[in-house]
């Protein structure tokens, strides 16, 4: 019994004594993580601390504020007269275009110079004593074949004849028959003397019916004959009304047969160039067909679009019998290189576009009294000079802070800088509420509040305040009126001298 239970206990003592004495490295090795850890941040706050001492603190210096000086640019407001160039644009395009287009069908057996930019000359047209047109010269452009209508032409000609035939036939009819009717008037009268006679001499007993009946017969056929004849000469006014209703009708297929032969032959209507080919030689074109388009360069025309406020002010100066003169560029930056005619009265289209909000005018421009011609086709911008305003002070839009400006006030004293010859100008700042006026493309006009000579200040307006200390670098930062307009890429105001 006692061997039974003391066996199994011997193990179960072995196996704790064994975990107890493992448990003992575990404990070291935790002890000794912490204290390198420890170590570490030890020697890194020591390290920080030391590096730390090489750090000085900057100076301070007590009411910075009122001794910082700030450097700026001023604007120097000078009262000048000004003057609205009102800008637009538009696409030059001739004022004498025309496409020249067949006015009879037929094949094209010549053709002259069809070729593009191939200058033309017009036929001088006249009227003859019959008051049809006669053309001499020109330069010929197509030459339809003319034989059909040619033919046209013979053949109306072959009936006008006709009809002067029977005309004449018809007159020569009438005259017989007048010299008829009298003959037969005249046997009439002898007719019925013989009629009278025979039926006396019945009456009398004389006579007999057979002697008079024949003087009846007689005087009824001479009778019957002048009637015919008679209703023969009534008819010839009619006959003749017709032969020659008739005849007019030939004489105007004629006369038509005649023009269409003339448009076998197409010349230009006006001198100018070719713009465009539509034919050759040999092609069949029928009537109506484009030939050519014919460009007369001489004058352009150049629409403008122009707001209805710029259309108001160019209007009010053509009532005041100002004369406008309308310059043109190829560019925005460019100068004028076309000038138009002047514009007495100024041509507008009948209505605004209702999509732009924006009335068009026209100008014309006469290419021979520019250096270089304005080609049709040419996109320009154009240029008008509006009313001039006299003695207005303009300053820069972005000058402008909440309705105020900043004005510099010099100081009496001024120092050389160090690295230029100019001075520099020490000022403080006023800031003083203007009153403006109208605003002209980056400029506002001022209408009071300013004095000539004032300086606007136009830099570093985010951080100066009333009464603060300003630097102002010499000519360099002083600026004029031209500077500002000369900044501009498109100037829609100058300076009148």
């Amino acid at each position: 019994m006692t061997s039974v239970h003391d066996s199994p206990s011997e193990p179960f003592k072995a196996s704790t004594k064994s975990s107890t004495t493992d448990g003992k490295p575990r404990r070291y090795r935790t002890l000794f993580t912490l204290f390198i850890g420890a170590g570490v941040l030890f020697m890194g706050a020591t390290t920080f601390e030391w590096l730390a001492s090489f750090k000085t603190e900057p100076p301070r210096q007590e009411d910075a504020s009122v001794f910082k000086t700030y450097s700026v640019t001023v604007f120097e407001a000078q009262p000048v007269d000004l003057q609205r160039v009102i800008t637009a644009f538009g696409t030059a395009r001739a004022d004498h275009e025309i496409l020249v287009s067949a006015e009879v069908s037929g094949q094209i057996i010549e053709a002259n110079g069809l070729d593009v930019g191939h200058t033309v000359e017009a036929p001088n047209v006249t009227e003859d004593a019959e008051g049809r047109s006669v053309r001499s010269g020109g330069d010929l452009l197509v030459r339809v074949d003319p034989k059909t209508y040619q033919e046209r032409v013979l053949q109306a000609k072959k009936l006008l004849a006709q009809d002067d035939v029977e005309l004449t036939q018809l007159t020569q009819v009438n005259e017989n028959n007048q010299r008829l009717l009298k003959t037969d008037q005249a046997n009439l009268k002898t007719a019925k003397a013989e009629f009278e006679k025979a039926r006396d001499l019945k009456t009398k007993g004389v006579g007999t019916d057979t002697a008079m009946r024949r003087a009846e017969l007689e005087m009824r056929r001479y009778e019957d004959a002048v009637i015919r004849l008679e209703n023969e000469i009534g008819l010839f006014d009619v006959r003749k009304q017709q032969i020659t209703t008739r005849r007019d009708a030939h004489l105007s297929d004629l006369e038509i047969a005649q023009i269409d032969l003339t448009r076998t032959e197409v010349y230009p209507p006006f001198p100018g160039a070719i713009s465009e080919v539509f034919v050759e030689q040999g092609q069949f074109v029928r009537q109506g067909d484009p030939l050519v388009r014919l460009t007369d360069p001489s004058r352009v025309e150049v629409p403008l679009s122009l707001q209805l406020s710029d259309y108001l002010e160019v209007g009010s100066l053509s009532d005041d019998d100002q004369q406008i003169r309308v310059a043109l560029a190829e560019n925005e930056t460019a100068e004028p290189r076309w000038f138009s005619d002047p514009l007495n009265g100024v041509r507008q289209a009948p209505e605004a576009d209702e999509r732009t909000r924006t009335v068009k005018i026209y100008t014309e421009v006469n290419n021979a009294e520019q250096n270089t011609p304005l080609l049709p086709g040419t996109f320009v911008q154009a240029r008008i000079l509006g009313a001039v305003r006299e003695d207005v002070i303009a300053v820069p839009r972005h000058a402008v802070v909440e309705g105020t400006l900043f004005i510099a006030i010099p100081q009496d004293a001024a120092d050389s800088t160090d690295n230029t010859s100019s001075t520099s100008l020490k000022a403080t700042v006023e800031r003083r509420p203007v009153e403006f006026g109208r605003t002209l493309q980056s400029l506002v006009v001022v209408e009071s509040g300013l004095e000539p000579g004032d300086l606007v200040v136009t830099t570093n307006l985010d951080v100066i305040y009333d009464g603060a200390q300003l630097r102002i670098n010499g000519n360099a930062g002083v600026r004029q009126l031209a500077d500002e307009l000369a900044r501009l890429r498109t100037p829609q105001v100058r300076i009148v001298e």
